[in-house]
């Protein structure tokens, strides 16, 4: 799974192994995120490109972009969360089961 960031500079994706990569698409420069205590499984841009929401098999975390340290984490669902997007002003974010 990957996700491009909305001004295209920017793509975002998660490997086989649960870990996450950012990458320049105008130089091919890489920078991991790292693996979670579960799986990334998917990912995907703010509006405006600052953070990222990745969804893991046990949770939803929001990402500074530029920092990748933690920004949040999405809480109240009961079940298991099959996915997850964001509002087009960024604002919220929506969870279904």
């Amino acid at each position: 799974m990957s996700d491009l960031s909305p001004d295209g500079l920017v793509l975002a994706e998660v490997r086989k192994s649960g870990t996450i990569a950012i990458g320049d698409t105008t130089n091919g420069n890489r920078r991991n995120i790292g693996r979670s205590v579960s799986r990334a499984i998917r990912l995907t841009f703010s509006p405006d490109g600052k953070r990222i929401l990745v969804r893991t098999n046990a949770d939803e975390a929001v990402r500074d972009l530029q920092s990748l340290r933690l920004a949040g984490t999405l809480e109240g669902h009961a079940n298991d969360v099959n996915d997850a997007s964001r509002s087009p002003d960024g604002r919220r974010i929506v969870k279904a089961s």
